[in-house]
């Protein structure tokens, strides 16, 4: 993580959803310090997470995008292009997902077909949290966007079907 991370940063996890950084252990220890990150829903109760700094990037967190980025994300869907840098993790995903929904290659291996519904799961609750819009309603934006370039891959439609169907269950 090339930033630094101070108290009260905002991260996200595809599974935790938004977590703030409520405090940071042995800031100045020479072997590294460790961050605790609180989730904001508030049916986690008194869940919290402690990362090492080491272990910080390959946890899964990663800093919330900002509104402006989401809707760029959105516009990248339906046009293939952006003005945003596009290293972070939440483009990474946007990529995969636009890459693999134009596929022709219709039997994606268990492990690549993983990898789109976490993509999908993952890209469609940061969204819905920064845009503060709907989850169903992101989804239906996404797979529109995609729907109107070709015939979506039917591994990635059917990736945005169960992760609709697990977030209203």
């Amino acid at each position: 993580m090339t930033q630094t991370i101070i108290k009260d940063d905002l991260f996200f996890h595809s599974s935790h959803g938004v977590c703030r950084v409520s405090g940071i252990q042995n800031p100045r220890a020479a072997q590294g310090c460790s961050y605790i990150l609180s989730p904001l829903a508030r049916d986690r109760g008194k869940a919290r997470f402690v990362i090492d700094r080491e272990a910080f990037e390959a946890s899964g967190f990663n800093r919330l995008t900002s509104p402006a980025e989401g809707q760029a994300v959105l516009e990248y869907f339906r046009t293939g292009k952006s003005t945003f840098k596009k290293d972070t993790e939440i483009w990474r995903r946007a990529q995969l997902i636009r890459k693999e929904s134009l596929s022709r290659t219709l039997g994606a291996d268990g492990r690549k077909r993983q990898e789109i519904e976490r993509a999908i799961k993952g890209l469609v609750k940061e969204l819905a949290c920064v845009l503060e819009t709907p989850i169903e309603e992101i989804s239906k934006k996404i797979k529109d966007s995609l729907s109107r370039k070709a015939v979506m891959n039917v591994v990635v439609l059917n990736a945005f079907l169960r992760n609709e169907k697990e977030e209203s269950s």
